[in-house]
């Protein structure tokens, strides 16, 4: 059971690598990337839960019980910690406005705070930085400024590929030092039914998903899924970590795991590229979105929410906003430190999205314009396509003019909404 665990650590770092040099549909990069942080994390979750059941000859039906319930325990119990520290983290970086050199350093102490203490009192340390990383995105983000966030980012990649280089350098020294014991028979079985696990389990799960799902995996998509279960430095640091004296065959183990890693990343890894160009798998779009397009995509969605809303039916645009409009009212004003300005929603989102393709544009290697001189309906496309025009300026709205109009813009909303709850009151009356 260890071993299984183990192998099914799934690291397609070369497949995220390919994706993303080859602009691969925004779907299959969110599966298998977030198939690979979760796997992790219950990869390990699971690796110590069958560590505490060594030596143990007999199981009963309450040993079961109490290994779901430490299951739910640890992993639950990780997400908890990881998400108090995003919150404390949030909270700190509302305050470093006039201290902007110690904003990196608030990122990465409060995440590797999050993994040491859910480690300390036993929980995931994986499931901990997860959750830490989800809750510190949208409130440290919105806080930090623009250099703190190149700072963190470019740092944490380089981090990153040399924490991996460093991991694949260790696999090839013990894969030269040894001690190996190799069995032709184990070696083999474990290879081929890695593979055919892989192909079970991915084809198991998307027949039960697509049946609620309208934009359906098609065979090609799972194809890829399934090709794309590479074992990497998460499989070979368990092996490399178990016990000689608990585990006798634990060179046999290690042996097989290092032929696992090297038959799925030099020949999965270095095939699926051309195997995507030759199944010509669906591509994302070149470009980013104007603002026009955001704007209107949000517009779309809350128009879906307020049908749904009419029609009775509680589907995920409903949700969706009951959900954003809680996360602004409630939790942004207390992690947020502009959200108590007085600025209009429509004016803070259009110069949030103004900085944010001004900065991408920057960094494709495109020279910026200042930003104020940026018609609203320009995109990225445009601005780098098309002569440059004449400088047109916003023109200036004064305090008193904002609000009056944030005044007549929320009248005709309550009018829409009591309008919008006589309809309901009367669909009710009938059924």
């Amino acid at each position: 059971m260890i071993f299984s665990a183990i192998v099914s650590a799934v690291d397609p770092v070369a497949v995220l690598a390919v994706f993303e040099e080859i602009n691969i549909n925004e779907l299959l990069h969110v599966l298998v990337f977030g198939e690979s942080l979760l796997n992790d994390a219950v990869t390990v979750v699971l690796y110590h839960l069958f560590e505490e059941y060594v030596g143990v000859t007999s199981f009963s039906a309450l040993d079961v019980v109490l290994a779901v319930l430490c299951f739910l325990v640890v992993s639950l119990g990780g997400v908890l910690v990881g998400a108090t520290y995003g919150i404390l983290a949030a909270l700190t970086s509302r305050f470093t406005t006039n201290l902007r050199v110690i904003e990196p350093l608030l990122v990465f102490v409060y995440s590797y705070m999050a993994y040491l203490s859910a480690e300390v009192f036993h929980l995931s340390g994986i499931m901990s930085l997860i959750a830490c990383g989800v809750v510190m995105r949208p409130y440290v983000e919105a806080n930090m400024s623009h250099k703190s966030y190149t700072t963190i980012k470019y740092f944490l990649k380089m981090w990153s590929s040399v924490s991996e280089t460093l991991i694949f350098i260790f696999l090839g020294v013990s894969t030269v030092a040894g001690p190996h014991d190799w069995n032709w028979t184990f070696v083999t079985v474990s290879v081929v039914l890695s593979l055919v696990s892989r192909v079970l389990g991915v084809v198991g799960l998307t027949y039960i998903i697509n049946k609620f799902r309208i934009a359906k995996l098609t065979p090609t998509d799972q194809f890829i899924l399934a090709y794309g279960g590479l074992r990497g430095a998460i499989a070979f640091s368990l092996g490399f970590l178990l016990k000689p004296q608990h585990f006798p065959m634990r060179n046999m183990f290690l042996t097989s795991i290092i032929t696992i890693v090297f038959f799925t990343v030099f020949v999965q890894g270095m095939t699926i590229q051309p195997l995507v160009e030759l199944l010509a798998v669906k591509r994302k779009r070149e470009g980013k979105g104007s603002i026009n397009e955001e704007i209107h995509t949000m517009f779309m969605d809350h128009l879906l929410a307020g049908i749904d809303s009419v029609c009775g039916h509680y589907g995920h645009h409903l949700w969706k906003d009951k959900l954003s409009r809680f996360n602004r009212r409630y939790i942004q004003p207390c992690l947020v430190a502009e959200e108590g300005s007085r600025e209009p929603q429509l004016l803070a989102f259009y110069n949030k999205m103004e900085m944010k393709q001004a900065i991408e544009l920057v960094q494709s290697g495109g020279e910026a314009r200042p930003l104020r001189t940026v018609d609203s309906s320009a995109s990225i496309q445009s601005i780098q396509s098309q002569e440059p025009a004449r400088d047109r300026r916003l023109p200036k709205v004064s305090v008193d003019q904002q609000a009056e109009i944030l005044k007549i813009l929320r009248r005709k909303l309550q009018k829409a909404e009591q309008k919008v709850g006589k309809l309901e009151g009367a669909g009710w009356a009938w059924w």
